[in-house]
């Protein structure tokens, strides 16, 4: 470990591009930045610097069956996982009826949904978590008029929506007399 005195004697030899910074005092820098739990007392180090990141390989979730019964959606789907071969991984997509509950709750997926009209207007909007035999149901009774409408759902692994795969679900809502 590089002490901040040391680092003070050698700048020139130190100095480093840090997030497109050039910094003299790489420590100091980071020092600022750091949140006071991620510091070590006795020589001042960074010891954790907080990512923005959940994960560094961020997971998707893809739909793969819809059942619709009245006015409800109920979807089906498939999240990827990471599984860890001593210094590489590799990401498997797996059913959400197969995965143990407890990998299920740590990967915290959600349906995300939005309901446009004939004319393209949002009307609706909301999510959906795993129901107790994990797929989602998107309920819509009472809350939309007589008329066409699309139902545009995507599953969310972990808060990641970049490049999750989305789904248009046409639909037809009836007049009751």
């Amino acid at each position: 470990m590089v002490s901040r005195a040391g680092i003070r004697l050698r700048s020139r030899e130190s100095a480093r591009a840090f997030k497109g910074i050039i910094c003299d005092d790489v420590s100091e820098f980071s020092l600022a930045r750091a949140q006071p739990s991620s510091v070590d007392s006795r020589s001042g180090a960074v010891l954790h610097q907080p990512c923005n990141d959940a994960y560094a390989v961020p997971r998707r979730g893809f739909i793969t069956k819809v059942e619709r019964a009245g006015d409800r959606v109920r979807l089906f789907g498939d999240i990827e996982l990471v599984q860890k071969h001593l210094r590489s991984y590799d990401i498997v997509r797996k059913p959400l009826q197969s995965i143990a509950a407890d990998a299920l709750k740590r990967s915290a997926p959600e349906c995300r949904y939005l309901v446009t009209d004939g004319e393209s207007r949002v009307v609706l909007a909301g999510q959906v978590l795993p129901t107790g035999d994990a797929n989602f149901s998107v309920d819509l009774t009472g809350k939309l008029p007589a008329g066409r409408f699309t139902l545009v759902v995507q599953i969310i692994v972990n808060g990641n929506a970049m490049n999750a795969e989305i789904q248009r679900i046409p639909f037809e809502i009836v007049s009751k007399p």
